[in-house]
């Protein structure tokens, strides 16, 4: 191309054109040459595999000029022959456009293909790796199968490490050997048994054992602290809700968060106790429930302390709609009673439904429609 570009440039030169002034079109491939943008790169996103053509310039620009686009072409084949859907690629190729230029045999497929033979389906391996692309960097070897070597041995079978990599993708590309291992065996060595870990991982909060060893120790003394005892079914969880704080300020700061709206230190030695994750709640989200449940009337403080898991749920999500249309019902005398916290909050779409608009709708037309939206 460069050889073209300059037989061009000798002749508007020799022909004493200026191309500053000159309205005449410069040639095509002067036009790809002042856009830095490889055409076939370009066409390779675009048109084969469909992705925005903005997205599509912006990776092309900074892939340059490839000696051979094709392998392009070729990884974006292999990877949705194997599961991944337009956006998961988009997600892949975001992560690193230079991903799109490794070698499919010696770094990509050896990692895809160690996932099949370890149990991954091809829709668990293409949502594994878009959540998180950074696995697909370190080594086969020495990071990779270690790594479901350790995760296998925890959860006992290979279901269970499917269950616990799709939960936490995090254990494919942090250093297990450094975090995960002496977690695992100061917990065990201080009477935590691997069940209530591997219930845990299950959950999806296997990550907070992926923190430094010492904050895993400072989280299981402050649990004891709290009150709980190392041989109930809380007590695990105690230690991923204080780990998982201190990274966002650190655990007091959370505790008098509670304070602030109005929960004393007996009330949250209480709410520990009962629901320790409740306290992986941000203080915004935790400000705003408590004030929209006591906003009711029909709830307090003391109902919070007896049901906390109402702190977990989304005012939008959950409790908007639901106060709305208990507020109708109770104004036009249709209930005497509010239900419990526990079944405002614990009952499905289907249970509340069920209970409280079925057997109303004639008179719920002006918040609620049939498609179970509240309207404007």
């Amino acid at each position: 191309m460069s050889a073209f570009i300059r037989k061009n440039l000798t002749f508007f030169t020799s022909n004493n054109v200026d191309l500053r002034k000159s309205p005449v079109s410069l040639p095509l491939s002067l036009h790809f040459f002042s856009t830095r943008i490889d055409p076939t790169v370009y066409d390779i996103l675009v048109h084969k595999h469909h992705l925005p053509r903005e997205f599509a310039s912006q990776i092309a620009s900074e892939l340059g000029d490839l000696k051979h686009p094709e392998t392009v072409d070729s990884m974006l084949q292999f990877l949705k022959s194997t599961g991944f859907s337009t956006p998961q690629l988009h997600r892949v190729i975001k992560w690193r456009p230079r991903a799109l230029c490794w070698s499919l045999d010696r770094n990509i497929k050896p990692k895809i293909t160690t996932l099949q033979d370890q149990g991954f389906s091809p829709p668990d391996i293409a949502r594994i790796v878009s959540n998180r692309p950074s696995i697909l960097g370190p080594s086969l070897k020495n990071q990779i199968i270690p790594s479901l070597s350790i995760i296998k041995e925890l959860m006992g079978s290979s279901d269970g490490l499917v269950r616990a990599v799709r939960n936490c993708t995090r254990v494919l590309s942090a250093n297990l050997g450094k975090t995960l291992v002496p977690n695992l065996e100061f917990l065990k060595g201080n009477g935590v048994s691997v069940d209530r870990i591997r219930v845990v991982f299950n959950g999806g909060y296997g990550y907070a054992f992926l923190r430094k060893p010492e904050v895993i120790r400072e989280s299981f003394e402050k649990a004891k602290e709290m009150g709980l005892s190392v041989s109930s079914k809380t007590f695990i969880y105690g230690i991923v809700a204080i780990a998982g704080t201190t990274s966002s300020g650190g655990w007091e700061k959370r505790l008098q968060a509670f304070r602030d709206v109005g929960f004393t230190d007996v009330d949250v030695l209480t709410i520990f106790g009962k629901d320790p994750l409740v306290f992986l709640t941000s203080a915004e989200k935790l400000s705003k429930v408590t004030r929209v449940l006591i906003g009711t009337g029909k709830y307090d403080i003391s109902d919070i302390v007896r049901s906390p898991g109402a702190l977990s749920y989304s005012v939008e999500r959950r409790y908007e709609v639901r106060v709305r249309i208990l507020g109708v019902l109770e104004r036009k005398n249709l209930i005497e009673n509010w239900p419990s916290l526990q079944t405002l909050y614990s009952s499905s779409d289907a249970e509340f439904c069920e209970r409280f608009v079925s057997p109303y709708l004639d008179h719920l037309g002006d918040v609620y429609s049939p498609k179970g939206e509240m309207k404007p």
